[in-house]
């Protein structure tokens, strides 16, 4: 809930229904990376996979993003699996945010 963090998610509207259902927990000062997408018009639709490979060249495997996220304790491939997911986002968070304030549009997605 700390105004002064930015919490930085991708396709976050479901995970924010969950949290405030489940945990009462309220997100403010939020980024998500999923409607930038869109809103800058990437090509190739505003999938996590698409955007991580468009900016940073790295082909995620998306083997567990329809799993059972609820099995505790997670298997250690699930783990590492969510590591990968989220390892580029605030790198990704950084390029959109940039484009998005300076009306660059496009621009963003040229490889680093």
């Amino acid at each position: 809930s700390d105004p002064g963090i930015v919490k930085v998610l991708h396709g976050a509207d479901m995970d924010v229904i969950w949290l405030q259902r489940d945990f009462s927990a309220y997100l403010v000062n939020m980024f998500d990376t999923g409607i930038a997408s869109r809103v800058l018009r990437l090509q190739g639709g505003a999938s996590l996979a698409n955007l991580v490979s468009q900016l940073c060249g790295i082909r995620l495997d998306k083997k567990y993003q329809t799993a059972d996220w609820r099995e505790r304790p997670l298997p250690e491939e699930m783990v590492q699996y969510a590591r990968c997911d989220t390892h580029y986002l605030l790198y990704c968070y950084d390029r959109m945010r940039n484009a998005l304030l300076t009306s660059t549009g496009a621009a963003v997605f040229s490889m680093p």
